[in-house]
């Protein structure tokens, strides 16, 4: 699947390893900390299953800027796999549908975070996954594993299967665990020595958002306020967050330098 077209930076794909591994989290962040540097930036998830969860996390933080149609095109309340959730219910989603609402929602702001459902390989619609949607739309992808025995391996599949297909080379998060086990140390310098050409970086454990994934409480109330701030205390970890992304978060807003909390953070080319 290689692409002659040249790689677009306006549109971030969040793909990550497995369900529940920490995507949404990751792009409630970015979308969050991008919005607060003055990038019009929004996120959409186009394919969910069982409950809109995610696609209310990402609202809470920018409103209805996107209309339903376009935040989440494509729900089916059966928990299953996307494209099996569709055939079930007697429906058919083409790539191009997927694409088209993409770009739809890209028109609305300067930079569009998209966050796939499953693993990258996860059957979404007609003949595609998240692999077909990464390589039409010629964007970057970030791939998010938790940080956890396994992850080595997953983490090595999800960006071979990137390269074989001609795409560029991913960012990985590795996001913390609630319950870290012995591998969490030594995780991101495995995976570095292995692949050391892939961009790597590892999140803490994001206690309030995670915790309220992995318990299936269900999302913040969109009128708390205080709720992402939580995520904000910490700007140590943002700080690295924006650095790790650089010009991935930044270069729409044409800044070479952004405020975190009230911190500098230049540019990395």
């Amino acid at each position: 699947m290689k692409r002659s077209r040249p790689f677009r930076s306006d549109i971030i794909f969040i793909t990550g390893t497995d369900t529940g591994v920490g995507k949404t989290v990751l792009t409630a962040l970015l979308l969050q900390q991008m919005r607060r540097n003055g990038i019009h930036a929004l996120a959409m998830k186009p394919f969910c299953t069982g409950t809109r969860e995610d696609v209310e996390i990402l609202r809470s933080i920018q409103g209805d800027e996107l209309p339903e149609r376009l935040v989440n095109p494509f729900f089916y309340p059966e928990p299953v796999a996307p494209w099996l959730a569709a055939k079930n219910s007697g429906k058919t989603v083409r790539l191009g549908s997927a694409i088209s609402r993409i770009n739809e929602a890209k028109r609305c702001c300067e930079r569009l975070l998209v966050e796939g459902a499953g693993g990258l390989l996860s059957p979404l619609g007609s003949r595609f996954t998240a692999l077909e949607l990464i390589g039409e739309l010629d964007c970057e992808a970030v791939v998010v594993a938790p940080n956890r025995v396994g992850c080595i391996n997953q983490v090595t599949l999800a960006t071979q299967v990137l390269a074989s297909a001609g795409l560029p080379k991913p960012r990985v998060v590795l996001m913390g665990q609630q319950f870290p086990d012995a591998s969490a140390r030594s995780n991101r310098a495995v995976i570095h020595e292995w692949n050391p050409q892939i961009p790597l970086i590892t999140l803490p454990f994001l206690s309030d958002l995670e915790f309220a994934f992995e318990t299936r409480k269900g999302p913040p109330k969109t009128s708390d306020k205080d709720f992402f701030k939580k995520l904000l205390h910490c700007p140590e970890m943002l700080v690295e967050l924006m650095q790790f992304f650089g010009a991935a978060v930044n270069a729409a807003a044409k800044k070479t330098e952004n405020k975190v909390d009230g911190r500098s953070v230049r540019q990395q080319s």
